[in-house]
């Protein structure tokens, strides 16, 4: 019963978060028209935007379409005219793009993005699995978690949530190799104190994620790795610890308490997405 109610926790934090998210609309005064260059490659593509004004604090992001060049920001928000404006563009296959406005006075109201690609880091990696677990069966996601976003939007707390990157298959011994964004080299990351963190998790070939994992040698059990010019040994993961139910289905006992931070997270800041 409590983890159900956790999830609808969850559900209806998606849900109110889905209507923050801005489609694709005409250009007019009452927003601002974000213009991508053709042949970009959107995937993995997110804008993320803050404003504020007279109404409080409000924040969304804006949903990305295939073939589509222009995005609309809105700076008016229940009928009052938006005052501040903080845009992130974030791509797993690109430089990081910020813009903060202050005031919105005199502000062009057309901004031609500008994307400079992004090296890659090799990476290698092995998960010692379960002997239940066949590793050619499965495959390892790479996520990033962008700490520096509270840093750009003023806030000593947000919702973070982690940004996809890529997915690579396991080999039969349960090594893998992944090239990582050299967010470490990139100039707009390296100006915050924390330039984000990547984490791991096992999923099956249809993308269902199994498990996280976590550092073989990490006291503190957590599997994130820290974003770094160069990576030169190769990391040892352990998948947290798995629970076998009584349907013989697999979980992660730990992925239950993650559910219920996230959850208690959801609750507090369901009134202010990004702003306290």
């Amino acid at each position: 019963m409590r983890y159900s109610l956790l999830l609808v926790a969850a559900l209806i934090f998606f849900g109110v978060f889905e209507l923050a998210a801005q489609k694709v609309n005409p250009s007019s005064s009452k927003s601002i028209s974000l213009h991508l260059p053709e042949g970009v490659n959107s995937e993995g593509l997110q804008i993320i935007y803050s404003i504020s004004g007279s109404f409080g604090g409000f924040g969304g992001f804006v949903r990305i379409e295939e073939n589509i060049q222009r995005y609309e920001i809105p700076l008016v928000h229940e009928g009052k005219p938006v005052e501040n404006l903080s845009l992130i563009v974030f791509s797993p296959n690109y430089q990081l793009q910020v813009f903060d406005f202050p005031s919105l006075a005199g502000m062009q109201k057309n901004i031609k993005l500008k994307f400079e690609p992004l090296e890659t880091v090799p990476f290698v990696g092995r998960i010692l699995l379960p002997d239940q677990f066949d590793a050619e069966d499965l495959q390892i996601k790479v996520s990033y978690l962008p700490v520096w976003k509270c840093e750009f939007f003023g806030l000593k707390d947000c919702l973070l949530g982690h940004l996809p990157i890529t997915s690579v298959n396991l080999e039969k011994d349960g090594s893998f190799k992944v090239n990582l964004p050299d967010f470490a080299r990139d100039p707009t990351i390296s100006s915050f104190k924390d330039k984000g963190e990547f984490t791991f998790a096992v999923v099956d070939k249809s993308g269902k994620s199994l498990f996280g994992l976590k550092l073989k040698d990490d006291s503190k059990g957590f599997g994130r790795v820290k974003t770094a010019l160069n990576y030169t040994i190769e990391m040892v993961f352990i998948p947290e610890k798995l629970v076998i139910n009584e349907e013989n289905s697999i979980h992660s006992s730990k992925t239950m308490v993650i559910l219920g931070d996230l959850a208690r997270e959801i609750l507090l800041k369901l009134k202010f997405l990004w702003l306290a």
